[in-house]
């Protein structure tokens, strides 16, 4: 669902978004059955709310946030390869640029928080233990082109840093994946993934164009 207003600030866009999805997957049994042998079920929600702001100037660019909650449940009966989950996240973003004699520079920063509420069945008994992991980080690109030989060529530098939270499966995951056919074990101590990047590309057209 989208909804857009023009206002005397910019163009303010509010987005929400629904999924549900259902994960069966089956493996050989000894007694005939027609029933699944692990029925994952994740829900999704997301709400995005950004405002593209005027110009102002040779500016132009947009502010917005975003929010994340999803729910994981297996079926009862089911063995566990993915425990229950509550994952909640929400993000904060800028994005700016700016045109002048051929240049274009832009700039733009993101912070996001992902929090995962855990209960997961461990031990003999399968005992419920309940983890909070939390990952939180910011990213952020600066880049700037330029446009030369009446437009004929163009070159530009972006430098980007960013992150990724692990998913729930690379923390948690316990057991046979029966539609990748391997058996899958997470580690509950893994951190963020960060990197560094650095881009530079040139192009130029020669000759006339094809008629």
């Amino acid at each position: 669902l989208q909804a857009a207003q023009d206002t005397r600030l910019g163009r303010i866009t509010a987005t929400y978004g629904f999924q549900h999805n259902l994960r069966r997957e089956y493996d050989v049994t000894r007694l005939p059955t027609d029933r699944a042998q692990l029925n994952l079920t994740l829900a999704t929600q997301t709400l995005n709310l950004s405002l593209d702001h005027r110009r102002i100037g040779r500016f132009s660019g947009s502010v917005g946030v975003e929010g994340q909650y999803a729910q994981n449940r297996f079926a009862d009966g089911d063995r566990v390869f993915l425990p229950f989950y509550d994952l909640t996240g929400a993000s904060a973003f800028a994005i700016e640029r700016v045109r002048w004699n051929g240049w274009t520079a832009e700039a733009g920063a993101r912070w996001d928080l992902r929090h995962y509420s855990v209960q997961n069945p461990e031990g003999p008994a399968q005992g419920v233990v309940h983890y909070d992991r939390q990952f939180s980080n910011p990213s952020g690109t600066l880049g700037a082109r330029h446009a030369f030989g009446r437009g004929r060529g163009e070159a530009g530098l972006t430098v980007a840093a960013a992150w990724r939270a692990p998913q729930p499966a690379e923390l948690f995951a316990q057991g046979y994946h029966q539609s990748a056919a391997r058996i899958e074990r997470g580690s509950r101590n893994l951190a963020a993934e960060r990197s560094l990047g650095v881009n530079a590309d040139a192009s130029y057209e020669w000759g006339s164009a094809l008629k």
